[in-house]
């Protein structure tokens, strides 16, 4: 059952009848509802007809592309690369969120991160999974992360290759996962709110850095982005370590 919503149409869906379960593949029915008039078109289903599939009208071939745009855009991804990620939340954000907060935060910036990186224009389809994800509750001792950028950077690359570097995973509190959950690790992601600049020992306007091709390298495969909303994917902090 569900509703979505495109401009001025509203979309209902909801199953014929209520058996099976969610997932057994039985009919639905489609319901739309105009919130004004729409313009006429052929292609509109009257209400509570059945979902139907389309087939993709395909252009002649002798038809030349109008415009350098469409040619650019059919760019056929032929080279897709999996991007496994680990994800550590700091804990002063943490404490300011909540866990739960913070831990829904993270999946939906990520989730952002994913999607930027699905554009065609890239030439290449990269998906980035997050295979861990380490709410901390303290900041452990052999982590230091200051105003400094990129030292806190130096320190965190050092810290995230022994306890993920190894062949056994030495934390124990990470979300979700079991103590014995050893993640693949192609590139790290420190996420705080500590205000750090990059080569100075003061707060600034810097919100992320990492090393230039540092995700091909087992010790500089990291990347520190500071808390600041929904802006933390924009731009992705994946992007400056990629």
């Amino acid at each position: 059952v569900g509703l979505i919503q495109l401009k001025q149409e509203q979309v209902f869906i909801q199953p014929l009848n209520n058996s099976g379960g969610p997932f057994s593949g039985r009919e639905h029915l489609i319901r739309r509802k105009w919130s004004s008039a729409p313009s006429p078109s052929a292609d509109v289903e009257e209400p509570g007809q059945h979902c139907t599939v389309v087939a993709e009208k395909k252009p002649k071939k002798d038809k030349p592309s109008r415009d350098w745009r469409e040619r650019r855009n059919a760019i056929r991804l032929t080279n897709e690369h999996t991007v496994e990620t680990l994800v550590v939340a700091d804990a002063d954000m943490v404490q300011y969120h909540g866990a739960e907060a913070a831990q829904r935060f993270i999946l939906t910036v990520m989730n952002m991160v994913y999607n930027m990186f699905q554009h065609q224009s890239l030439g290449i389809k990269v998906n980035i999974q997050v295979t861990k994800l380490v709410l901390l509750r303290q900041r452990p001792a052999k982590l230091s992360i200051g105003h400094h950028g990129e030292r806190s950077l130096e320190s965190f690359c050092h810290w995230q290759n022994e306890e993920y570097g190894g062949a056994q995973y030495l934390g124990n509190n990470q979300v979700p996962g079991g103590k014995d959950d050893s993640p693949s690790v192609d590139a790290a992601v420190f996420v705080t709110r500590t205000d750090f600049c990059v080569h100075k020992d003061e707060p600034c306007d810097t919100v992320g850095i990492a090393y230039l091709g540092g995700v091909c390298s087992a010790k500089r495969k990291c990347v520190l982005a500071e808390d600041n909303g929904l802006n933390l994917a924009l731009p992705s902090p994946m992007s400056w370590a990629t």
